[in-house]
C-alpha cells in the first residue's frame, strides 16, 4: 500500500472486489493499518461475485475475536476470524466495510483496481446485494492486504517482492495483466509447474525501495515489511525478489542491497521456501538515470546472476534489454517500454515468461 489520503465520511458502505486465483473452502481477511489512526469497523461482509459488483452467494458476515465491530490499531495488522464460503479458481470476492465513523483511507493506484462506495448517508448497505447505491468509484486497497484461503488440500503460494514494476505500474485498469498475475496463469496451467501449483501473492509497493528510503508518501521498505509481506504468510513455498532499482536511484551502496537481498534470501530459505532472485531492469530512457547509477544496476546484477543465495534467478534485464543499441547505457527494448523506467503490458507479459522459465529450473 501507498500512504494515506484523507478520510471517509462516517456512515460510508464500501466495497471492494478481490480476485481470487485457486479455490477455498474457508477464507480469513487481513487488514493493516499503516496510518498514523485506528481503524474501527463496525459492519463487515464477504460474497461472492456475480454480476460486478452484485452478490452471487448471500454475504456472509465477517467477524475478528467473535466481534462483528473491530478495530484495528495504527501500524498493525489483524485477521478475521474463518469464514466458511467456498471460492473458486478466477471468481472474485466482495467485502463490504461500514464504519459510523470517518476512516482514514490508504490508497493505491497500481492496484489497477477499483473499489465503490455509496454516499455517507449513515446506513449500514454491506448485506445489499445490488451494486446501485454504490455510485461513487475510487482506486485504493482500502485496509485489506491479504485473503487467506483455506483448503482440505493445504495448498501453497508464492510471494513476489517488488516496487512499482510488480505493483502493476502501466496495465491497464481492470485486467489482470500484471506479471504476477500472468505468472500465476502459468504456475496454475503449463505442465513444467506440475509440483508448483502455486497462485503469486503481489507484494509491490509503487516506489518502494529494498533497504532505502521510506517514508509515509511510499510506505516501508522491503526490509521494514518482510515481516508482514513474507514471514506472516501462511504458506509461502516461494519468494521472488525484483527490488533494488530505486536503491540505486536514490544513492544506496550497492553493498547494501547485496547485504539486504542475501539476508532476504538465508530468512527465506530457513523458513522453507525456495528463493528466485530477478536483475534489474534496464532504465536509462527514464527521468533522472545516470552513468554511476548504471554502474551500479550492472554490478548489482553481475552479482544476482553469480551469487549462491538463490535457488534459481530470472535474468530479466537481458530479457527487456534493447539489443540494437552498439553503445550507450541500456535501454527497455521499444516494443516493451513504457516510459523508459517501466515496462508496458507487454513488458509484463515478458517478465512474467521468464520467470516461469526460472521457476521451472527449481528444485
Amino acid at each position: 500500500m501507498a500512504g494515506a489520503s484523507g478520510t471517509t465520511p462516517a456512515g460510508t458502505t464500501w466495497r471492494q472486489a478481490v480476485p481470487v486465483s485457486r479455490r477455498g473452502d474457508s477464507l480469513r481477511l487481513r487488514f493493516t493499518n499503516t496510518t498514523a489512526h485506528t481503524l474501527v469497523f463496525g459492519a463487515m461482509t464477504v460474497a461472492v461475485e456475480g454480476e460486478e459488483f452484485a452478490f452471487r452467494t448471500p454475504a456472509r458476515r465477517v467477524t475478528a475475536q467473535g466481534s462483528f465491530e473491530f478495530a484495528v490499531p495504527a501500524g498493525e495488522s489483524v485477521r478475521s476470524d474463518p469464514v466458511a464460503m467456498r471460492v473458486a479458481p478466477g471468481e472474485r470476492i466482495l467485502v463490504s466495510t461500514w464504519s459510523s465513523r470517518p476512516l482514514p483511507i490508504v490508497r493505491h493506484p497500481d492496484l489497477r483496481r477499483f473499489a465503490r462506495f455509496t454516499a455517507p448517508a449513515g446506513e449500514d448497505l454491506t448485506a445489499e446485494p445490488s451494486p446501485e447505491p454504490f455510485t461513487e468509484w475510487a482506486s485504493l486497497a482500502a485496509w485489506i492486504d491479504l485473503v487467506e484461503l483455506e483448503t482440505s488440500a493445504g495448498e501453497g503460494c508464492a510471494v513476489a517482492v517488488g516496487d512499482s514494476i510488480t505493483d502493476g505500474s502501466h496495465v491497464p485498469f481492470g485486467s489482470s495483466a500484471r506479471w504476477t498475475d500472468v505468472l500465476t496463469d502459468s504456475l496454475l496451467s503449463d505442465d513444467r509447474h506440475v509440483r508448483r501449483r502455486w497462485p503469486v501473492l503481489n507484494a509491490g509497493l509503487d516506489g518502494g525501495t529494498l533497504c532505502g528510503v521510506e517514508n509515509e508518501t511510499i510506505g516501508p521498505a522491503v526490509l521494514s515489511r518482510e515481516a508482514r509481506d513474507i514471514a506472516d504468510v501462511a504458506g509461502v513455498r516461494a519468494v521472488i525478489l525484483l527490488t533494488g532499482t530505486n536503491d540505486i536511484s536514490t544513492g544506496r551502496p550497492v553493498d547494501a542491497c547485496i547485504a539486504a537481498l542475501a539476508g532476504l534470501a538465508d530468512r527465506a530459505h530457513r523458513r522453507g521456501a525456495v528463493v528466485l532472485g530477478c536483475t534489474l531492469l534496464p532504465r536509462a530512457g527514464g527521468t533522472g538515470w545516470d552513468s554511476r547509477k548504471e554502474r551500479d544496476r550492472l554490478a548489482l546484477n553481475a552479482w544476482l546472476r553469480d551469487s549462491a543465495s538463490f535457488d534459481a534467478v530470472a535474468d530479466l534485464a537481458a530479457e527487456l534489454r534493447d539489443n540494437g543499441r552498439s553503445s550507450g547505457p541500456d535501454l527497455l527494448r521499444p516494443e516493451l517500454d513504457a516510459d523508459g523506467t517501466h515496462p508496458n503490458r507487454a513488458g509484463h507479459a515478458v517478465i512474467a515468461q521468464t520467470v516461469s522459465r526460472a521457476m521451472a529450473t527449481l528444485p
